[in-house]
């Protein structure tokens, strides 16, 4: 790789994960801000011990919970994703050979 095609590699392989969280970091914390209060002042956790009105405010509270650990974990694992992904350089020798030997079988059967 040239230096040149190494640094656009780098840029890239930096940029995407960084757009990615750039773009959707935001985006959960401004829908976290605006919904933080959707629940009163029942903790994050959801204590089995607070005084709920209802029984069904604590299943609510629970999937709230979920639903924000999921959200960020999705970030977390798109951003990991994209990363591996952008930087996983398999052998560039090993494709070029195994074309070869496909091109040199096809190139016998052709000639049989």
């Amino acid at each position: 790789m040239t230096q040149e095609k190494t640094k656009a590699y780098v840029r890239t392989c930096l940029g995407v994960p960084l757009l990615v969280v750039s773009f959707l970091c935001p985006c959960l914390l401004i829908y976290m801000n605006y919904t933080a209060d959707e629940i009163g002042s029942i903790p994050f956790t959801c204590p089995s011990d607070y005084p709920y009105k209802v029984a069904a405010i604590r299943t609510a509270c629970i999937i709230r919970s979920a639903n924000i650990i999921c959200m960020w974990s999705f970030i977390l694992l798109a951003v990991l994703w994209i990363t591996v992904d952008l930087y996983w350089d398999e052998d560039e020798g090993d494709d070029e050979e195994a074309i070869k030997n496909i091109q040199e079988e096809l190139s016998r059967d052709n000639k049989a």
